[in-house]
Formats: C-alpha cells, structure tokens, sequence
C-alpha cells in the first residue's frame, strides 16, 4: 500500500510522520508511536495491514527517525506535547492509539491529561517499560552504555545488536542500528537524569479513565517488560484495562509474533464493545 512522507510544525519541534491514507475508510484512524531510538521504520512492515481498514500515522518521536532532534526536553511531557500539536492537526475528532515501549508511556501521558483524553477512542500499550525502583541502577547502566555504543561505527552496532540470539533477521538489526545512530542523545540522558517524568506510574496509569486500553505484554523471560510487577501494577491502577500476554516473544511483539500481534490489535479496534 502506498504511503507518503508528512511534516507537522508543533510548538517545540517539527515532527515526521509515515502516513498510509485510505480514503475509502470512514473508520477512526490510527497513530503509532514508536520505542527509544526506533523510528517509525518499526512499524513499516505491520502499518500496512491496519492501513487496508483505516488510514494510519506512524509518527517520529522528537529526536528520533526523521523528526527535529533538540539538545533537551526529552521528558514524557515533551513527547507527548508534540503529539498533541500533531493529533489537533489531523481532519479526525477521534484517533486509535498505539504506543510500543517509550512511545506507550508517551501514551499513557496523552490518555491522561485532559487535552487530549477526548481525542484518544482507543489506547493501545505495547510492552509498557515500567522501570520500577529496584531497576533503575541497571537502566542507567544501559543508558551510559548506548551513548558510548552510539558513538561507534555501524557494524559495531549491528554486531552487538545480533549478539544475542533472535528469530529476526539481521536486516531489521540494521534497520534498527541506523535508527539508533541517527537518535539525539537526549533521550538516552533524560532517562540516566531521571527526567523523563517525576510522576509515579501508578499516578498516570490512574489518569486514564475514558479509553478503552489493550496491554500487550511481552515475556520477560525473552526480554519482555511485563513481569508480575508490572501486572500488577496495571491490574490495581487501570482494572478496566484488557492484558493479552505473549509468552515466549520479546520486547518486539510485532516482529516477532506478527500474525497474533495484528490480529489481537484489529479484534480489540474492531470490537465496539471495547
């Protein structure tokens, strides 16, 4: 399916999004956000299948893929105020929302803040990475390590990224490498500062009182993010929230566990019950 190249101008930065228009389609379209130092590129390959019943928008976060790369503002507050600007500047009273890895916290900001809860019909997390107290030291510790990985060429990158073992193929390694490499640092930093947000999860997940939510959690026997903590953390502050787990995949639902993975998304949209 064909798609194009598309610019919005928000207040802080000028955002790139990968937009699959269906003009046939009266169904409510739906936005992608993507993980840290990914692009919209992630999502290129399962984009097209949503796009066959509605249009879709995969959109570059700030300082990442195609979209404006300041040196600071990189908490979840700044993400999703480009979002916002961006969602006034559809033709749609109402968009569908997907967020995989940042691009779900991202999410869970827009769902919660009332500017934008209206907007947002359904929401759709992906694997949240909900970094709890007692992960924060080895977080860091990740974050300090990809700057220093950013700064080497290529297929040092590649190289590391296919080190451990994975059913993708190495061409989505070095799809996602070069994406890592074109990343701003400033995503990597907010996260080291503890700047991406000063609220508690349970605080924002408690925000969201009007979207439906579809949780699609990875194993974290595979690298996943929703272990029991995390469960539970979405089970005690959003209850209405439906959890579909994928045992034996990762991080990357999408590429991993494609068939499941659209399947589960169009069920939830098309179901009006949810």
């Amino acid at each position: 399916m064909h798609s194009i190249d598309q610019y919005f101008q928000t207040g802080g930065a000028r955002i790139h999004g990968r937009v699959w228009e269906n003009p046939d389609s009266t169904a409510t379209p739906l936005v992608i956000l993507h993980g840290i130092w990914e692009s919209w590129h992630t999502f290129a390959d399962v984009a097209p299948r949503f796009a066959q019943k509605r249009s879709v928008y995969a959109l570059d976060l700030r300082g990442h893929g195609e979209s404006d790369k300041p040196e600071q503002s990189y908490s979840l507050s700044d993400y999703a105020a480009d979002i916002e600007s961006v969602l006034k500047q559809l033709p749609y009273s109402h968009i569908y929302l997907l967020g995989h890895s940042l691009g779900s916290l991202v999410a869970i900001q827009l769902a919660g803040d009332a500017s934008t809860s209206t907007l947002i019909e359904k929401l759709i997390l992906q694997d949240p990475p909900f970094v709890l107290p007692h992960q924060e030291t080895e977080v860091k510790n990740d974050m300090q390590h990809l700057l220093e990985l950013k700064r080497q060429p290529l297929e040092i990158v590649v190289a590391e990224f296919t080190s451990q073992p994975s059913t993708l193929e190495r061409a989505w390694f070095e799809m996602t490498a070069r994406d890592f490499l074109q990343c701003a640092d400033g995503p990597f930093l907010a996260i080291m500062n503890n700047a991406l947000t000063t609220e508690t999860w349970a605080t924002l997940l408690k925000r969201i009182t009007i979207a439906p939510t579809l949780v699609l959690a990875a194993d974290p026997a595979d690298g996943g993010w929703m272990g029991d903590e995390a469960h539970a953390l979405v089970r005690t502050n959003l209850p209405f929230a439906q959890i579909v787990d994928f045992p034996g995949y990762g991080h990357h639902i999408e590429a991993t566990c494609t068939e499941p993975f659209v399947a589960t998304v169009e069920e939830f949209l098309d179901n009006p019950m949810q």
